[in-house]
C-alpha cells in the first residue's frame, strides 16, 4: 500500500503543500547536497502480480489476432516517427 505522504521518489502534484514539506524535510536531512540521499534500491518495493482471466482472456495481448498486433505496432511506429519529424520541424523553424 502506498503511503499518504509523498516520499523521496513519489512526489504528489495533487498536494503541493505535502510536496513542499517533503522537499523541506529532505533539505533538513541531507542538506543542499543530495548526493548522500538513500538509493531507491534500498527502499522496499511493493509488487503486484499481473494475471489474466484465464488462458483465453481477450485483453491478454498474446491472445490478440495477428492483424490487431500489427495495427498496434503500426500506430506506435507512426507516433514514434511523428515525434522525431515534428522535433526537426520545430528545430528548423527556430533556427530560421
Amino acid at each position: 500500500m502506498m503511503s499518504e505522504t509523498p516520499t523521496l521518489y513519489e512526489p504528489s502534484i495533487d498536494n503541493p503543500e505535502a510536496l513542499a514539506a517533503g522537499f523541506e524535510r529532505r533539505l533538513d536531512t541531507y542538506g543542499p547536497d543530495f548526493s548522500q540521499r538513500p538509493s531507491p534500491v534500498d527502499e522496499p518495493v511493493e509488487t503486484k502480480p499481473i494475471s489474466w482471466d484465464g488462458p483465453h482472456d481477450p485483453k491478454n495481448p498474446q491472445n490478440w489476432s495477428t492483424s490487431r498486433k500489427w495495427l498496434v505496432m503500426a500506430v506506435n511506429g507512426i507516433i514514434t516517427v511523428n515525434v522525431y519529424v515534428l522535433r526537426e520541424f520545430f528545430f528548423f523553424a527556430a533556427t530560421s
